[in-house]
């Protein structure tokens, strides 16, 4: 074998540059082909993973009349082409609970049946949520304290008849404007969640805005997305376990317009995983039942329906 190496050094030389090639170029080759921008190969995948799930049927209020839609795992994957269901999975903790009460969802297709009877808690600006968080809260305000934002809690936990009540008062508003009941209602859901709907009265969602905002009366409006606090809030809300629940052009998920105020208590390992993802509530949840070998399909119940 020496006698044959020294006898052809090039030889030798081409074979170790084929090595080399092979090392290398082929395992381009290969993430190439296997990438998830390779919409043929997400598909396969995606189907692949549908296969091995069980699937279990849940009940959701009727869609008519509203831009929400249950969310799929095919739908995850449309939303986000950048990587694929099967890498969000893999990304997941081992100990995930779909039951877990900080992803309970509410909204127009998962309306609350009846009032919360977890313990709740009056505190910061004398606004009331769940107990459980109170820790949570005090240390994202005074986090906000320590960069010298001045925020305030314009808006915590409602109870179903405090909802009912405002939604209904919207409501009123557009019918003495001429509006019939079907354009009020309509109108009136641009602007507060229909009775049962609403998160605020799971006491895990919080409306935040500046001290001097508030003061100026400006309301829970879009601009507020500009300001300091609300960009730091945006990037800082998951080291204290809370999320940015509605984001900007994710409304057929959420049911919501982009509010830059309201934010969602989810505990830390779920925010920092919603967050560097740049998911929904919805799509998390979704990905968590899969992960724990569930595949969620939808059957529309009647009795349900929002009213």
């Amino acid at each position: 074998m020496k006698n044959w190496l020294k006898r052809h050094p090039k030889a030798f030389i081409l074979v170790i540059v084929l090595v080399y090639l092979l090392a290398f170029v082929g395992t381009d080759i290969f993430f190439a082909v296997h990438s998830p921008a390779d919409s043929s190969a997400e598909t396969l995948d995606l189907a692949k993973i549908s296969e091995k799930l069980e699937k279990q049927e849940v009940s959701i209020a009727s869609v008519e009349d509203t831009q929400i839609q249950p969310v799929t795992l095919e739908s995850i994957q449309s939303n986000h082409p950048e990587t694929s269901v099967w890498n969000l999975l893999q990304d997941l903790p081992e100990q995930v609970d779909p039951k877990d009460w900080k992803l309970q969802i509410v909204n127009e297709l998962f309306p609350l049946k009846e009032d919360i009877t977890s313990p709740l808690y009056v505190g910061i600006d004398g606004q009331t949520y769940d107990e459980r968080i109170k820790e949570s809260v005090q240390a994202f305000m005074d986090a906000s304290e320590k960069e010298n934002y001045k925020l305030k809690i314009v808006s915590a936990y409602r109870n179903l008849a405090t909802q009912t009540a405002n939604y209904q008062s919207y409501k009123q508003v557009y019918l003495q404007q001429g509006l019939s009941s079907e354009e009020a209602e309509k109108k009136a859901r641009e602007y507060v969640a229909p009775p049962k709907t609403s998160e605020h009265s799971l006491g895990l969602a919080l409306d935040i805005v500046t001290q001097q905002w508030d003061q100026g009366g400006k309301g829970l409006v879009e601009d507020f997305a500009e300001t300091p606090e609300a960009q730091w809030m945006k990037t800082h809300a998951k080291d204290y376990g809370f999320i940015l629940r509605y984001l900007k052009g994710r409304e057929k998920e959420t049911g919501y317009q982009f509010e830059p105020w309201h934010f969602r208590y989810v505990g830390k390992e779920a925010a920092d995983y919603i967050d560097r993802h740049g998911l929904t509530l919805e799509e998390y949840v979704v990905l968590v039942y899969a992960k724990n070998g569930i595949e969620l399909t939808y059957k529309v119940d009647e009795d349900l329906k929002v009213e």
